[in-house]
């Protein structure tokens, strides 16, 4: 009879907000969590040989064969949270080009919102919930992830842009502090225990 929606989105004391200037930052750009052909691991990695800067990948790698082929790619592990954050705060893009499957189009990845957390811009798959993030918070951009070129064009369009990308970032720090964190969500959840308990639903 009644349904409530809980999002798993970012506590803002979990992921640090890094204001430090994209213009003294190497040119980065970066994704942290598991790594498939499905999350866009090798699509991310041809897409870097078009990158004039680097693609640092932390998670356990999957790919097959040598990384020279993709020698604009660094796999660093994987990282604790401090390691992520220090992650962030080094980078210029975060990337979460996932492919269309039917788990991830309808899905909202956290790592969209760490990443607008940690005040970096992201670069999405087309997924048409992911557009709708995008256009309300002007954070981001959507390619196809199918695209490679697509990726790299995105990608070295901030690398050369830093002022646009940081502004970019802020705007996703700011929609994270109003509405996509978990201090959000929670007030959500313990308004439907106190419903449960009360026998009103």
């Amino acid at each position: 009879p009644r349904v409530v929606i809980v999002n798993n989105f970012p506590k803002l004391d979990d992921i640090l907000f890094h204001d430090d200037p994209f213009s003294h930052r190497e040119a980065v750009a970066c994704y942290a969590g598991g790594l498939s052909l499905i999350r866009g691991e090798k699509v991310m990695c041809e897409a870097s040989k078009e990158m004039v800067g680097q693609l640092i990948l932390a998670g356990k790698k999957t790919l097959d064969g040598s990384e020279a082929a993709f020698k604009n790619v660094r796999y660093v592990g994987s990282l604790n949270r401090n390691g992520i954050n220090e992650l962030y705060g080094s980078s210029i893009v975060g990337l979460v080009v996932l492919m269309p499957t039917g788990n991830y189009i309808n899905s909202q990845p956290i790592k969209m919102y760490e990443y607008m957390a940690a005040g970096l811009l992201f670069v999405c798959s087309n997924f048409d919930m992911w557009r709708e993030v995008v256009n309300k918070t002007e954070a981001g951009i959507c390619v196809d992830p199918y695209d490679t070129h697509a990726i790299a064009s995105a990608v070295n369009y901030f690398f050369n842009n830093r002022e646009e990308a940081q502004q970019m970032g802020l705007k996703g720090r700011k929609a994270v502090e109003d509405v996509y964190n978990w201090g959000v969500e929670e007030a959500k959840l313990l308004d439907l225990y106190k419903v449960v308990a009360k026998g009103d639903i």
